[in-house]
């Protein structure tokens, strides 16, 4: 399936407006092989000279012929290289701020309190691993496996955690 996604950029006629290109180069990560691009369009303008012709007789091609637009479009917008994320520099990157994080961090009862109300600050991989830390650090490895399970502990939408003894 071939996603075919047009912006229509309002408010041309002002003054410090995004340009087209730099609306092509915010979306260029998440438009990569699809088809997309960018319309200055303004609704102060007569529909002739607002830019809405522009968009529509695109949209129109793009509707007749995809392959051909897919094409133009991945040579117009390259998308820009994704970082490797499991190189030295990104690993120690990721590893200082979670230092930081652990420096501010609650103690484990209040932390576990605010999983428990579904109240945590964020729920991204260092929570995660916090969470398992800290339910096996303070019930052990077996009882805290059968937390784990019995809770169906895999996001903070659960049924909350429960510590039954």
């Amino acid at each position: 399936m071939v996603i075919r996604l047009y912006s229509l950029a309002n408010k041309r006629d002002k003054p410090g407006t995004m340009s087209p290109a730099t609306i092509r180069k915010a979306f260029a990560s998440v438009c990569e092989h699809r088809i997309f691009e960018v319309f200055p369009i303004s609704c102060m303008e007569s529909v002739s000279a607002g830019g809405m012709p522009e968009a529509f007789d695109w949209l129109l091609d793009v509707l007749k012929n995809p392959a051909r637009a897919l094409e133009v479009s991945a040579a117009m917008y390259p998308a820009e290289p994704i970082p490797d994320m499991r190189s030295p520099s990104a690993l120690s990157d990721k590893l200082d701020s979670w230092l930081t994080l652990a420096e501010n961090d609650s103690s484990p009862e209040e932390f576990l309190s605010q999983f428990e109300n579904i109240c945590l600050p964020a729920w991204d991989h260092y929570t995660h691993i916090r969470i398992a830390y800290t339910i096996l650090t303070l019930h052990g490895r077996q009882k805290g496996v059968w937390i784990f399970k019995s809770n169906n502990i895999d996001s903070p939408n659960n049924s909350g955690y429960k510590a039954k003894t």
